[in-house]
């Protein structure tokens, strides 16, 4: 849970905004990590950030404009379907993931490394 400009807000806040566009399936909010609907060459993929990023704009005011949206086929689960944001946050911070034992589907750092912005 963060605070900016005097609003208390979590990660499940702005995943709802994100997924209420009905254009990704799921999204995790560290910087935001999505999975959308359907294939995306370069023009669609721009086009999408700019509609996610509008949609959080809208939804919790310019201040929570995310800097980075990052599209991924799937996102790091435990066997129950949970997402594992620390899993993604450990990844897209460059730290040790430390345990992996409850990770379901590993393939899903791969792709976490393969679009992991530079650092700035």
């Amino acid at each position: 849970m963060g605070e900016v400009g005097g609003k208390r807000t979590g990660p499940a806040a702005i995943e709802a905004l994100v997924v209420a566009t009905g254009k990704v399936a799921e999204v995790a909010v560290i910087g935001i990590i999505a999975i959308p609907k359907k294939t995306l060459d370069a023009d669609a993929a721009g086009r999408l950030r700019a509609d996610l990023s509008a949609a959080v704009v809208a939804g919790m005011g310019r201040a929570y404009r995310p800097r980075h949206i990052l599209f991924v086929p799937d996102l790091p689960r435990t066997r129950s379907m949970k997402i594992m944001r620390r899993m993604i946050r450990s990844i897209l911070l460059c730290q040790p993931p430390g345990d992996l034992s409850s990770l379901a589907n590993p393939e899903t750092l791969t792709y976490l490394e393969a679009v992991k912005p530079e650092v700035d």
